[in-house]
């Protein structure tokens, strides 16, 4: 037994907390290693180049080491069927853009019946209300004059008045404002 204050006392006491502060940080430092080998086993995995794991996979940018793409408008179609359009295959005024390949859609059903493509040069033309078929139908008939072809349509809300005077045919213009 020691007395309290001695110099025996004293020393015995700095080898304890020397010993106490030896063993916490033995203990921290396996609390480390515990930690890191518990986040490399059961964590998430390393990243790569390619990006992480989870919702961001694969979004990381890497340049790809190809040469360009040089071929022909018949092949595009077979690679690519749905963004390059090889059209109808004949002649006729110009209706819009096709949306992926932005080149000029024309339509003529007078052409596509000389070759053949079409049964009988008739049309019906069905959609949702403000789905712009009124706009294809004006367009069709408007931009077709020049080819030599003539439309006739039921118009029941008088629209067509006005696309027929300015065709420079004021008698299908009454002739359809009768009908309706």
């Amino acid at each position: 037994m020691q007395r309290e204050g001695s110099l025996a006392h004293r020393i015995a006491q700095s080898a304890d907390r020397r010993d106490l502060a030896a063993a916490e940080a033995d203990l921290e430092r396996e609390r480390r290693a515990l930690r890191r080998t518990s986040e490399r086993l059961l964590g998430a995995p390393p990243v790569d180049g390619r990006g992480a794991l989870g919702r961001a996979a694969g979004r990381a940018f890497w340049r790809l080491r190809l040469p360009p793409l040089v071929t022909t408008s018949a092949q595009l179609c077979s690679v690519y069927p749905f963004v390059a359009d090889p059209g109808l295959g004949v002649d006729g005024p110009l209706i819009g853009q096709e949306v992926y390949s932005r080149t000029g859609f024309v339509f003529s059903m007078r052409e596509l019946y000389r070759a053949g493509l079409l049964s009988a040069p008739n049309m019906v033309v069905t959609g949702e209300i403000g789905s712009a078929k009124s706009s294809l139908l004006k367009s069709i008939a408007f931009r077709g004059i020049p080819f030599g072809t003539r439309f006739f349509v039921v118009d029941v809300k008088g629209e067509y008045d006005a696309l027929a005077e300015a065709a420079g045919s004021s008698r299908c213009a009454s002739a359809l404002a009768r009908v309706s």
